[in-house]
């Protein structure tokens, strides 16, 4: 089982250090979640709005984070905000 601890650890490992506002927005998803239960869905729902805010999907360590959040690879989470943009798009 996923910790939250542990995948926002390794997206940290990601993230340039230059992007300090999403470095400490994660760090205090991290932190908090050391006092939750595994199984609390409200601290993955937490780090989603932050990567939410944060991410722009322009860059491809951005694409990677992003990868580790979900599980899905690069590539299908590509194609999917591209089909997402398009249908809202039209």
């Amino acid at each position: 089982m996923r910790t939250c601890y542990d995948v926002i650890d390794e997206m940290l490992g990601e993230i340039p250090h230059s992007n300090v506002d999403l470095i400490k927005a994660l760090y205090r998803d991290q932190q908090d979640s050391i006092y939750r239960a595994p199984e609390d869905m409200s601290m993955w729902y937490r780090v989603s709005d932050t990567l939410r805010w944060q991410l722009a999907l322009k860059e491809v360590w951005e694409w990677r984070v992003l990868n580790i959040f979900t599980g899905i690879c690069v590539d299908n989470l590509q194609w999917t905000v591209k089909r997402t943009n398009d249908v809202l798009n039209r």
